[in-house]
């Protein structure tokens, strides 16, 4: 969910994802290489295991950094820096408004509701003039099998419409869109994890930024 201003409820949820720095975690798995000429360089081969992780791609730009490190001995590291992953992921939307007067709790607690038990891969509730504006997100990203059509989000527009009504909540200006979303903090052994059912999908992009 996105960050916005002032309510308590965007505050709490903002703070899950964007409320941390970061720092470099390795990972479990550690291979063993050799250093090797080639021309007048070096070469090291990066196993399959790791190119599969990493979804990394023949002439991918790379930056590469000398470390050093010194404690009771001397060691030294050379960092292969992918840069940020970026996924560009078109999905469908549905988006509504709902009057600021309603219990931050219970929209909270219905959008929530309404988005699992409809197969959503996300939501949004960002703080208007005068209204909450609600985004349940239908993507490909975290989704098993086949992503929604546009009808099938259409068709869950009207179920929301119900569920509304039933939870005392009044929706206004519900409509279904398709939309460009970019994601910069998903791994991408998320997406190497599917690879074989994403490959020829439209509603996925991917690359390394350096």
């Amino acid at each position: 969910m996105r960050r916005v201003n002032s309510s308590r409820l965007i505050k709490e949820k903002g703070a899950e994802r964007f409320g941390r720095g970061y720092e470099f975690v390795e990972d479990n798995v550690v291979f063993e290489g050799a250093i090797r000429k080639s021309g007048n360089s070096l070469v090291i081969t990066i196993p399959s295991e790791l190119s599969k992780r990493f979804m990394l791609k023949d002439g991918q730009k790379v930056m590469i950094v000398g470390m050093t490190g010194k404690g009771s001995v001397m060691e030294g590291a050379i960092k292969v820096m992918l840069g940020a992953f970026r996924i560009e992921e078109r999905a469908y939307s549905i988006k509504f408004k709902v009057p600021k007067k309603v219990d931050e709790d219970l929209l909270l607690e219905f959008v929530e509701r309404v988005g699992y038990n409809y197969g959503a891969t996300d939501y949004r509730i960002h703080e208007g003039e005068g209204y909450f504006e609600v985004e349940l997100i239908f993507g490909t990203l975290g989704m098993m099998f086949k992503p929604k059509s546009f009808e099938d989000v259409e068709a869950i527009g009207d179920k929301v419409r119900v569920e509304a009504r039933k939870a005392g909540i009044r929706l206004k200006d519900l409509k279904v869109v398709e939309e460009v979303i970019e994601h910069t903090d998903v791994d991408p052994s998320e997406i190497a994890r599917f690879s074989s059912r994403l490959r020829n999908t439209d509603r996925l992009k991917w690359e390394w930024v350096v």
